[in-house]
């Protein structure tokens, strides 16, 4: 993400459920309608979730955002904000009743197919399932009912000027049919009848519906989870009763009673109580974590061995959970370039395909006239047919947002919060990864080791931890947590401010004017500092009306897995970078610690954003260079980086600036969330591919290429070819899953 990208913050963002899609054609021609409402920004549309996020002005109401596309037969409107919709309960709600219709139908015309007699005429068959009678009862019956979904949608998309799969396949079957009718009415044409055809691609067609939407089921697998970790009740407490009420009911402030083996209904801290939490499913966390009075706890954990008492801080839509749901599901619908590419295609696809048909029809005509081949007109059909039957936009459609769908959702399960398929994209390119030190390879806790004052104890801890407590900082926390431990509070301050990764200026009720912060800072503000360049320690300085008073020294010890991560990264051939504002003593001995080489001290939060921006300027064309950041005073950063990644803070600033947020405190998250990113690329890639040859390849075998070898596929098998291919697709897409099987 770069500084030119980031939103518009006077743009409305509206969630659109639209329904009618059936192809990566459809998903162009909604894009084209959406793009084409007065007011509408950008628009991005996700064909397994059959859904929109759009960005528009203030001024456009959601009647007019959806009248339009309603009109041209997507009916759609906008999503509540509460609700939640699964991509694995998205269109295909009876696949179980699809399934047993197709394999009925598919079983009826392959016996009738079998025995029927090819040496008699074909009104003389004794066999009922041979019977032309019985071929042409069992084809209008198909197409009247459960072919009829296909033919009705596939001529209101023609007649809206978006032609669709069901357009192809239905001008498929329509012509069969109608073709076997009047071969069966004139047979003096000596035509055969091919009533089989239509049955057999209204079949396939079902039988592809319903296989790839259990295989949508799966891929959605990992994202069905995360929706389902809120309860829907809790029990209120109301003086020394608990009540079971709906979670809708919470409000912030109401005590609630969660028991050992329930899930957490919102976001809280506990009051009273002490127990084991289950996170898994939320941070990736395997182990339960204790967590006691005064400890947050977060909706969808699970608490396993003592019941609790918990605080409402969050309720709805502002909890972690139902943030991390809306991220994810925004993420399915943002596209990475190659998506954009397919649909754009796919757009054309249709007009493409039935052009071809055309030219085959056409073409086979005149060319068996020339061979001699006996019924021409037939046989250029039953070719034409082909060509409509095995084209597969569905394949185009589905080969990116399956993929995303399935990576996103293994990205949240192991507490990745990677907010679009874009983002996927960029972390297969990564090439640098920027490290914050503090709070990053740190593990942001602090602790103070060494302490020179020149003043008493008593005159300068009480405003030094008055200005300390102005700020999360965590060198602010030690040194206020040092205070504190000597006995000493923090006295009243009537002004705060702090100025990120630099320090913090506070005044006393008494008058006094405390800076607490680094020595170039203090430089700056005319107190005169002189630092000793042997302390490997962090240096926070503490003035007392522009006089000097104390220095403090902390270390911040290194995370557990940092050295591994970077060991590991180094070994993908990854370039790494310490960039941090503390001084370059202490930011090369723990570069040192972790075989880190490029190093950049003394810097500026602001600065942070310039060096970025010069490594992706001076580093290779088409790579990207990621941050990782603990999301306090690195959104600039994070911001400018092509992948920015905040470690260890699902809320505020990192949530809303950082395009992978690592809901887990560890930092092998940061090589977890590049592996996907290079593995989903990969399956995108395939699936692209598959879905290019498949119809680069099928159409001309259908159309007869390969005849002269005796080589072709009748309408039926072409069909089930079509069927099949966007089936591939998705399980494919699944195959993520083992990769990143725990």
């Amino acid at each position: 993400m770069t500084t030119a990208n980031l939103p518009d913050a006077s743009l409305q963002k509206a969630l659109v459920n639209i329904e009618g899609m059936r192809c990566a054609g459809c998903v162009a021609a909604v894009e084209k309608h959406l793009l084409a409402t007065p007011g509408v920004v950008s628009a991005s549309v996700n064909l397994l979730t059959a859904m929109a996020v759009v960005e528009h002005q203030p001024e456009l109401t959601p009647i007019d955002l959806t009248q339009r596309l309603t009109d041209k037969g997507f009916p759609s409107r906008i999503r509540d904000l509460q609700e939640v919709v699964i991509p694995s309960q998205v269109e295909d709600s009876q696949p179980v009743n699809q399934l047993i219709i197709a394999l009925g139908l598919l079983a009826l015309s392959i016996a009738g197919h079998i025995g029927q007699s090819t040496d008699l005429p074909h009104h003389q068959h004794g066999n009922t399932l041979a019977s032309v009678w019985w071929h042409l009862s069992l084809a209008t019956i198909a197409l009247l009912g459960p072919g009829r979904f296909i033919l009705v949608d596939g001529w209101q998309s023609l007649r809206n000027g978006h032609p669709n799969m069901h357009s192809l396949v239905g001008m498929g079957v329509s012509t069969a049919y109608l073709t076997s009718v009047l071969a069966l009415i004139f047979p003096q044409l000596m035509w055969e009848c091919f009533f089989d055809e239509p049955v057999m691609l209204v079949g396939a067609m079902l039988l592809g519906r319903s296989l790839e939407a259990y295989a949508r089921k799966s891929a959605a697998k990992d994202f069905d989870r995360l929706l389902a970790l809120q309860p829907p009740t809790a029990h209120l407490l109301v003086g020394n009763q608990s009540i079971e009420v709906p979670v809708s009911q919470l409000q912030v402030g109401d005590w609630i009673k969660v028991l050992a083996g329930e899930t957490v209904p919102v976001d809280g801290h506990i009051r009273q109580g002490s127990s084991g939490i289950d996170e898994s499913l939320l941070t990736g966390e395997s182990q339960p974590v204790f967590r006691q009075v005064g400890d947050a706890v977060t909706a969808g954990t699970n608490n396993h061995t003592a019941a609790l008492d918990i605080t409402v801080d969050r309720v709805g839509a502002e909890t972690l959970l139902s943030r991390m749901v809306e991220v994810v599901t925004n993420a399915q619908a943002r596209k990475v370039p190659l998506q954009q590419l397919a649909d754009s295609v796919a757009g054309y696809f249709a007009y493409i395909v039935m052009g071809l048909a055309f030219l085959t029809i056409s073409g086979w005509y005149v060319v068996s006239h020339w061979l001699g081949i006996d019924m021409p007109l037939l046989t250029s059909l039953k070719m034409g047919i082909a060509v409509l039957a095995i084209a597969c936009p569905c394949a185009l459609g589905l080969a990116t947002p399956t993929a995303i769908l399935v990576g996103t959702g293994i990205g949240a399960q192991r507490g990745l919060l990677i907010k679009g398929g874009d983002v996927l994209e960029k972390l297969r390119t990564v090439k640098t990864v920027v490290f914050d030190k503090t709070g990053t390879l740190t593990i942001g806790k602090p602790q103070v080791t060494k302490v020179q004052l020149f003043l008493t104890d008593s005159e300068v801890w009480p405003l030094a931890a008055m200005a300390a407590a102005g700020t999360n900082h965590p060198v602010a926390k030690a040194i206020l947590a040092y205070a504190n431990s000597l006995g000493y509070s923090a006295e009243q301050a009537i002004d705060n401010e702090t100025v990120p990764g630099l320090g913090t200026v506070a005044r006393s009720a008494s008058g006094y004017k405390v800076l607490l912060g680094s020595a170039l800072w203090l430089q700056e503000q005319g107190i005169e500092v002189i630092e000793d360049p042997q302390q490997d320690v962090t240096l926070v300085y503490v003035s007392i009306d522009s006089q000097l008073v104390g220095v403090i020294g902390l270390v911040d010890p290194l995370r557990s897995d940092a050295a591994d991560t970077v060991h590991s990264l180094r070994q993908q051939g990854l370039e790494i970078v310490l960039l941090t504002g503390d001084r370059s003593i202490v930011a090369h001995k723990i570069a040192a610690e972790l075989g880190i080489t490029k190093v950049f001290a003394d810097i500026r939060p602001t600065q942070k954003a310039e060096i970025l921006t010069e490594l992706q300027k001076n580093g290779p064309k088409n790579v990207s260079v990621a941050m990782v950041g603990d999301g306090l005073n690195d959104a600039p950063a994070l911001a400018v980086a092509d992948v920015g990644i905040a470690i260890g803070d699902g809320t505020g600033v990192a949530i809303n600036t950082a395009d992978v947020v690592l809901m887990i405190d560890k930092l092998a998250g940061v090589k977890t969330a590049i592996d996907l990113g290079k593995a989903t690329g990969r399956k995108i890639r395939q699936n692209l591919f598959w879905a290019v040859v498949y119809n680069c390849l099928g159409i001309p075998v259908a159309a007869g290429l390969l005849y002269p070898w005796h080589i072709t596929l009748d309408p039926a098998a072409a069909g089930a070819c079509m069927a099949m291919s966007s089936v591939s697709v998705v399980l494919n897409s699944i195959g993520l899953r083992w990769t990143f099987r725990k």
